[in-house]
Protein backbone atom coordinates (compact mmCIF):
# COMPACT_ATOMS: atom_id res chain seq x y z
CA UNK A 1 0.00 0.00 0.00
CA UNK A 2 1.87 3.32 -1.05
CA UNK A 3 -0.77 6.16 -0.38
CA UNK A 4 0.58 9.29 -1.70
CA UNK A 5 -2.70 12.28 -1.29
CA UNK A 6 -5.51 12.95 1.48
CA UNK A 7 -7.79 11.61 -0.80
CA UNK A 8 -6.35 7.92 -1.08
CA UNK A 9 -5.93 8.25 2.67
CA UNK A 10 -9.40 8.96 2.94
CA UNK A 11 -10.74 6.49 0.71
CA UNK A 12 -8.17 3.86 2.46
CA UNK A 13 -9.94 4.91 5.94
CA UNK A 14 -13.28 4.61 4.69
CA UNK A 15 -13.22 0.81 3.32
CA UNK A 16 -10.96 -0.30 6.22
CA UNK A 17 -11.03 1.58 9.28
CA UNK A 18 -14.26 1.45 11.72
CA UNK A 19 -14.81 2.60 14.95
CA UNK A 20 -16.70 0.51 17.73
CA UNK A 21 -20.08 0.52 16.84
CA UNK A 22 -19.25 -0.80 13.67
CA UNK A 23 -17.27 -3.46 15.19
CA UNK A 24 -19.49 -4.29 17.58
CA UNK A 25 -22.18 -4.84 14.92
CA UNK A 26 -20.31 -7.14 13.22
CA UNK A 27 -18.93 -9.42 16.10
CA UNK A 28 -22.07 -9.42 17.13
CA UNK A 29 -20.81 -8.94 20.77
CA UNK A 30 -22.61 -6.03 23.46
CA UNK A 31 -20.33 -3.56 23.37
CA UNK A 32 -19.34 -4.42 27.13
CA UNK A 33 -18.18 -8.26 25.62
CA UNK A 34 -16.11 -6.69 22.96
CA UNK A 35 -14.43 -4.12 25.22
CA UNK A 36 -13.07 -6.94 27.12
CA UNK A 37 -11.90 -8.70 24.37
CA UNK A 38 -10.11 -5.40 23.66
CA UNK A 39 -8.67 -5.31 27.00
CA UNK A 40 -7.82 -8.84 27.14
CA UNK A 41 -6.12 -8.21 23.38
CA UNK A 42 -8.40 -10.77 21.52
CA UNK A 43 -8.90 -8.13 19.52
CA UNK A 44 -6.01 -5.66 17.90
CA UNK A 45 -6.49 -2.69 17.85
CA UNK A 46 -5.05 -0.04 14.78
CA UNK A 47 -5.57 3.25 16.50
CA UNK A 48 -6.20 4.82 19.75
CA UNK A 49 -6.18 7.93 21.91
CA UNK A 50 -8.28 9.66 24.41
CA UNK A 51 -11.36 10.25 22.57
CA UNK A 52 -11.47 7.19 20.10
CA UNK A 53 -10.43 3.62 19.23
CA UNK A 54 -10.44 2.85 15.59
CA UNK A 55 -9.66 -1.00 14.04
CA UNK A 56 -9.61 -2.26 10.90
CA UNK A 57 -12.08 -4.00 9.09
CA UNK A 58 -9.97 -6.97 8.29
CA UNK A 59 -8.73 -7.81 11.81
CA UNK A 60 -12.77 -7.39 13.09
CA UNK A 61 -13.76 -9.44 10.49
CA UNK A 62 -11.28 -12.49 11.11
CA UNK A 63 -11.65 -12.22 15.17
CA UNK A 64 -15.16 -12.85 14.30
CA UNK A 65 -14.09 -15.82 12.30
CA UNK A 66 -11.80 -17.29 14.84
CA UNK A 67 -14.87 -16.54 17.22
CA UNK A 68 -17.39 -18.34 15.04
CA UNK A 69 -14.91 -21.63 14.97
CA UNK A 70 -14.39 -21.86 18.34
CA UNK A 71 -17.74 -21.74 19.16
CA UNK A 72 -18.59 -24.48 16.45
CA UNK A 73 -15.91 -26.73 17.88
CA UNK A 74 -17.30 -26.12 20.99
CA UNK A 75 -20.65 -27.42 20.59
CA UNK A 76 -19.07 -30.55 18.26
CA UNK A 77 -17.40 -31.60 21.54
CA UNK A 78 -20.46 -31.15 23.41
CA UNK A 79 -22.60 -32.75 20.79
CA UNK A 80 -19.93 -35.75 20.68
CA UNK A 81 -19.87 -36.06 24.55
CA UNK A 82 -23.57 -36.31 24.85
CA UNK A 83 -24.04 -38.83 22.33
CA UNK A 84 -22.06 -41.29 24.22
CA UNK A 85 -24.45 -40.99 27.16
CA UNK A 86 -26.94 -42.92 24.99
Amino acid sequence: MNITSIEELKAYMEEHVIGRDEAVEITGQTKTTFSNAVNLGYVPVFYRNQRCTLYLREEIEAYTEQKRKRAENRRKAHDMSHSEDV
